[in-house]
């Protein structure tokens, strides 16, 4: 019976996703990796308004992604315009991250995963050229 205690926990433990803090990723740096790759994952990232942040954590333990395992996790929320022109309201998305670089964006999988937002105003609008 203990052995079994043991075991349950040990796997149960492996499907964490949502530990705060992946060694490295501050929200600064989480912020200008999301920035720099918003025109890839926003059908009309200029209209971006109202967005959010969360703070990055670890989501290694229990998620799967083929291409890459991601190394951290970010909730972002936006309203941005789709392909008809109209905005869709603020939709959550958990942005996967690895070695710098934005992986995916995918649907958050609890309520839970995108509490605790700031304000995001450097996703919002036109971003200046220099």
């Amino acid at each position: 019976m203990r052995a079994i205690l043991i075991i349950s926990t040990v796997l149960l433990a492996g499907c964490a996703t949502t530990e705060q803090g992946p060694p490295g990723l501050t929200l600064d740096d989480a912020k200008a990796i999301v920035v720099s790759s918003r025109a890839v994952y926003w059908k009309d990232p200029e209209s971006i308004r109202d967005a959010a942040i969360g703070q990055p954590y670890s989501c290694t333990g229990g998620l799967v992604h083929v291409a890459r395992p991601p190394s951290a996790c970010v909730c972002v929320m936006a309203n941005a315009k789709n392909l008809f022109g109209g905005y869709t309201g603020l939709k959550p998305s958990v942005v996967l991250i690895a070695g710098g670089s934005v992986i995916d964006v995918i649907s958050p999988r609890s309520q839970d995963e995108c509490d605790s937002m700031v304000p995001f105003p450097e996703l919002e609008g036109k971003i200046a050229v220099r």
